[in-house]
């Protein structure tokens, strides 16, 4: 048996972490079916293993990190628009 050296704890602590499908689709509430079409079209990172998806942790919290600022820029675009119409709107 080796002994524990601390690369060895340092490999282990900072190895990364994979998740299954089936982990992804419960954290985010969606279908396996929905988290294996967004990795075959490239929209959620992931690699194939064998038949497998598989995502990586840090990646998986980058993406949604991302999209949440990505709806929170859409939202106030929409806002904004509608601002817009609405004083077109207004008679002056």
């Amino acid at each position: 048996m080796t002994p524990v050296t601390d690369t060895t704890s340092y490999l282990l602590a900072t190895r990364t972490r994979y998740l299954p499908v089936a982990v992804v689709a419960r954290k985010l509430g969606v279908s396996t079916r929905s988290i294996r079409l967004w990795a075959q079209c490239g929209e959620l990172p992931a690699i194939k293993v064998g038949r497998q998806w598989r995502i990586e942790e840090a990646s998986l919290h980058q993406w949604i990190t991302n999209s949440q600022q990505n709806r929170a820029g859409l939202r106030s675009d929409m806002q904004d628009s509608r601002k817009q119409r609405k004083q077109r709107q207004t008679p002056a």
